[in-house]
């Protein structure tokens, strides 16, 4: 429970200024009891507290009698300490002869009320008066956060679990710490959760048969046959409900939260509050029942109106008919909206070529490649360019087939005459980036009139924008309207990279988070993997490999064959260079063998894996190796026109050795791109072969304001190399501190080709002490006296200390001082 929960709480139980008590509820296992002992623990230094079994009640008397010797007896134990507060669990239960002692005790404000009671006990006695009467406020026991979701996952099963599978957690849950408990204690025997890069992901299958008991305690059984409704159907519109259930009974099933209302597609929708329940009830319904009330639905929502895409899906699933043209509108409309697994289903039941083009694009956009593959064959002699253009991406993002995508390309455009429909424009762009060299390919073709190809588009745009040097090109781009998953996590990770190259680090961490915690609430792996690659990559930049690899590892256990190959790739890269860089260079050794197998022969992707196993070599002191392979990397890249890849082969040389031609190369390479973030780098790099000071400590400001630490980290070290060399020890000792406090910044991470500088700095003993005690607070007569030496050598320690240290006031000797452990 959240400590600032649990202080408001008691402060308004202490509060002599106020009056009342306060009522806990919720549904079972949602904690009601260990929020109640928590707040009194709160209460116990503020006010005297008790429970009904330690009132001082006498045992004869009458009832007036009773209450006013128990009021004396707690005045007296009070001892002057106001108010007392009483805990009541589960005040609805109590022995009718304390509940009317309590009930009196809270009346009279004798005590402070602090009960708990069911959601659906809120109409029983003592409840209910003395909510009516308000001697009692309800306050609803919040659910576990997802957070809290995810760091129960860690305390009971050991190992972080992936933001998809916290967000299953949750969905199932609904954040009910004991169903939470039920659930975990299930899930991975039965294969729901499994362990993989140290992540426990969800696999999707319910362990009901391990927990099924402990669900309907916890849940209950609802009578009411409206539920039966929303259990077969997931949500109903609430004008559809209201005709076939009264409006007693679905309020009071609000009133249970059994039920909660919903806003779905700008309508208002009621659901099961506990999708645990929904399975239990499914579980019990008989194929009969089943259609029976779908049926029902059917006839109720044809009264009001209701939606044309849930229409035809009720009545496909209750076994009546519909017209084909109908199923096949409809399966259309739900892809538009990126309801895939539903249109994939109206689709099915139409019984055409055109449903089964439709089954087919369900299934790319469900992530299920290569059962796509096979509907798309069986079209084969019958799909229109956009279709062609799908089949083409799917087997090169999906299934990792670029040769057979670029024969079917070639079929397609040897069919046709110049120019080409833009959707195969498309197609062969996508095939350009990562199966031939960018140069020379088509421009970028306009995003066609198709939701799966425009979210390709984007992606496509995206990759080009980034591998050519024109990251501010894409800087403004949002993606929201993209409807395919695995498209729209590619899309928006380049987003996020384009503003992490244009040197908008900080944005770049703020939008990255709100594109991973979207795709982490739809449950879309394939969304969320480069989404949480590009947070542990904008970490990276800051120069922060421990808080990078969170999300790497994360991106890491998200891989399957749902992720597109590319990702697949980069993620590999990635987490094999942070695992290096925190030390573990077999591991990092095993990602990237696996990854390289896993890719097609030829594949230009392997390059990437190269940039990984170069950085890899420079991690781990192999620096002269790493130079010369990033060198010739970044020349083979300018030749195919990737010129942010160029860009960063070059300024890694330059930082690994020195290297003056690389330095030109980039400075040449820089000019050509845009953003700003690239012509740092390059100056960077230029300050570095020319062993130009002032360059080097600017560009590190320049770093440093942008959030880049471990390029300014880089940069300072370097600035007081140079400041020893010269011989300026003030110039060489503040560089230095400013270093540390970087390193620090940096959670201690230096990379192996920032030597240590060539003199550190020593004090004297006698100088040493000085500025420990200055940094104490004490002054030079202060210091004087605890050392038992004259002022004016105080004076002479401290002014050599402070050449030395390169400090020039008192309140910087502490972080100069730190500097030197």
């Amino acid at each position: 429970m959240p400590d600032s929960l649990i202080s408001r709480l008691a402060a308004v139980l202490t509060d002599t200024a106020s009056a009342g008590g306060i009522l806990l509820t919720g549904p079972p296992g949602i904690g009601r009891t260990r929020l109640t002992r928590l707040v009194l623990d709160a209460c116990a230094g503020r006010a005297l507290v008790r429970r009904p079994g330690d009132l001082p009640v006498p045992p004869a008397g009458s009832a007036s009698q009773r209450y006013a010797a128990t009021t004396r007896a707690l005045h007296r134990l009070a001892a002057g300490r106001t108010p007392v507060v009483l805990g009541v669990d589960d005040l609805h239960l109590l022995d009718p002869g304390i509940a009317r002692m309590v009930e009196h005790l809270a009346d009279a404000q004798v005590v402070r009320l602090l009960a708990t009671a069911p959601s659906d006990a809120t109409g029983a006695a003592p409840v209910a008066p003395l909510l009516r009467r308000g001697v009692l406020r309800r306050h609803r026991v919040p659910p576990l956060s997802p957070a809290e979701v995810g760091a129960a996952v860690t305390a009971i099963l050991g190992g972080r679990a992936d933001s998809v599978t916290v967000a299953e957690l949750w969905r199932h849950t609904q954040g009910n710490p004991r169903l939470l408990r039920v659930l975990l204690e299930a899930a991975p025997a039965a294969g729901t959760l499994i362990q993989r890069a140290g992540t426990w992901r969800w696999t999707g299958r319910m362990p009901l048969d391990g927990m099924r008991d402990a669900v309907r305690v916890l849940v209950g059984e609802v009578p009411a046959a409206a539920v039966r409704f929303l259990a077969v159907a997931g949500s109903v519109p609430v004008a559809v409900l209201e005709r076939l259930a009264d409006q007693r009974t679905l309020e009071r099933l609000e009133e249970r939260e059994v039920i909660r209302v919903d806003r779905e597609g700008g309508e208002l929708v009621v659901r099961l509050s506990q999708p645990l329940h929904t399975a239990l009830l499914l579980e019990r319904m008989t194929p009969g029942g089943m259609s029976e009330t779908l049926r029902e639905l059917v006839g109720a929502g044809r009264a009001v109106g209701v939606d044309h895409v849930r229409l035809a899906d009720w009545r496909l699933r209750g076994g009546l008919p519909v017209a084909p043209r109908r199923l096949l509108a409809a399966a259309e409309a739900a892809l538009t909206r990126g309801e895939a697994t539903l249109a994939q289903r109206l689709a099915g039941g139409v019984g055409t070529p055109l449903g089964d083009a439709v089954v087919a694009q369900a299934l790319v956009v469900d992530g299920r490649v290569a059962e796509a593959e096979t509907a798309f064959g069986r079209l084969a002699d019958q799909l229109p360019p956009r279709l062609q253009a799908l089949r083409i991406v799917n087997l090169l993002w999906g299934l990792r087939r670029p040769d057979e995508a670029v024969r079917l390309a070639g079929d397609a455009l040897a069919a046709l005459e110049s120019p080409y429909p833009p959707e195969l424009e498309l197609a062969r762009e996508a095939l350009a980036l990562f199966t031939t060299a960018v140069a020379g390919t088509a421009p970028a073709a306009p995003p066609p009139d198709d939701p799966l190809l425009a979210s390709t588009a984007a992606a496509v745009r995206g990759y080009r924008m980034i591998f050519s040097g024109r990251p501010g090109r894409i800087v403004e781009e949002h993606h929201d309207d993209l409807v395919w998953p695995s498209m729209r996590g590619s899309a928006r990770a380049c987003h996020v990279h384009a503003l992490v190259l244009t040197g908008r680090l900080t944005t770049a961490r703020t939008v990255a988070a709100d594109y991973y915690d979207a795709a982490a609430g739809r449950g879309e792996p394939a969304e969320l993997a480069p989404l949480a690659m590009q947070r542990g990559v904008c970490e990276w930049w800051a120069g922060n490999p421990a808080r990078a690899m969170p999300f790497l590892g994360e991106a890491a256990a998200l891989l399957d064959d749902r992720v597109p190959y590319p990702v697949q790739a980069y993620v590999s890269s990635e987490y094999a260079v942070c695992l290096a860089a925190l030390g573990d260079r077999a591991r990092a050794g095993r990602v990237l063998a696996e990854a390289r197998a896993a890719l097609p022969p030829g594949a230009p992707l392997r390059d990437h894996l190269l940039v990984g196993e170069i950085r890899v070599l420079a991690l781990t002191g192999e620096l002269s190796a790493a130079a010369g392979a990033s060198v010739r990397r970044a020349a083979r890249n300018l030749r195919e026109g990737r010129l942010t890849s160029a860009a960063e082969g070059y300024y890694l040389a330059v930082r690994l050795t020195g290297d003056p031609a690389a330095a030109r190369r980039l400075t040449e390479v820089a000019g050509r791109c845009d953003g700003d973030l690239l012509g740092l780098f390059a100056a960077h790099a230029t300050a570095l072969v020319e062993d130009d000071g002032d360059g080097l400590r600017a560009v590190a400001e320049q770093f440093a304001a942008g959030g880049y630490l471990g390029f300014a980290l880089e940069a300072v070290t370097s600035a007081a190399r140079l400041a020893q060399r010269a011989g300026d020890d003030r110039a060489a000792a503040e560089l230095s501190r400013r270093a540390a406090r970087l390193t620090l910044a940096c959670d201690g991470f230096r990379p192996p080709w920032l030597h240590p500088t060539q003199r550190s700095v020593r004090l004297g003993a006698r100088e040493l002490e000085a500025c420990e005690l200055a940094a104490e607070g004490l002054d030079n007569q202060q210091i004087a006296e605890r050392m038992g030496i004259a002022l004016r050598t105080v004076t002479n320690h401290l002014a050599r200390a402070y050449a030395k240290l390169g400090v020039r006031a008192r309140q910087d000797l502490a972080g100069a001082l730190a500097a030197l452990k």
